[in-house]
């Protein structure tokens, strides 16, 4: 089950970067705008991937994490040419090393993966969940601490989402993709939490979420 997930995982990841390796080589500094996040679309998530979700959240997720943690966003996304991190506070501190309440680190997500498209068609892997608010606080689930120099980045878990889950609740919409095809531009699901195309995938995402947050509150 393990594995199926991660050529999911990969199979999200890949098939966007061969596309990227013609895309062009220059970009606009959305960093710059407002609301950088509206340039962009996003993928939803079908049954076709999240069928496979709540055995690994039942049984996989916690123990592939090396830190689990209830972090509160600092406002701000940091992007560089192909991805972006979030940088945060950490709150609390359910499991892990090296790390404590208080210390300030940064976020990339699995799948954070800008692909700046020849079509005038820019788009950005969210892993199918939103961007962290300031005003809330968030239980993730973190791999790796990634060496930087500058400043202190941990990576989130594989797995076929972003395992970042909001405190707060969030009523989400489920939205068609665009031409038939799993996407859409994020002003349309800005609101959301999780970005999906069907309740199927809703449900499962949601009862995830349910059953962490009370365990880690």
């Amino acid at each position: 089950m393990k594995k199926l997930l991660s050529l999911i995982s990969v199979f999200f990841i890949i098939i966007p970067c061969c596309t990227g390796m013609i895309c062009r080589q220059s970009y606009t500094d959305v960093s710059k705008n407002t609301n950088p996040f509206d340039s962009f679309e996003v993928g939803l998530i079908t049954e076709f991937s999240s069928q496979y979700l709540e055995e690994y959240f039942d049984h996989s997720l916690e123990n592939d994490s090396k830190y689990i943690l209830k972090v509160k966003p600092k406002g701000k996304i940091n992007f560089s040419f192909k991805c972006y991190s979030e940088p945060v506070s950490v709150i609390a501190v359910y499991k892990g090393e090296g790390i404590t309440n208080g210390d300030n680190i940064e976020i990339v997500r699995y799948s954070s993966t800008i692909f700046w498209d020849t079509n005038n068609t820019d788009s950005i892997n969210t892993g199918f969940v939103n961007k962290m608010n300031a005003n809330e606080e968030y239980l993730v689930f973190l791999s790796d601490k990634l060496d930087y120099r500058d400043k202190t980045v941990y990576k989130t878990t594989s797995c076929v989402i972003a395992p970042i889950f909001s405190y707060t609740h969030h009523d989400n919409s489920v939205v068609n993709g665009k031409n038939n095809i799993s996407s859409i531009e994020y002003i349309n699901v800005k609101n959301n939490e999780f970005f999906v195309g069907d309740n199927y995938s809703l449900n499962v995402l949601e009862r995830a979420k349910e059953k962490f947050v009370l365990k880690y509150t």
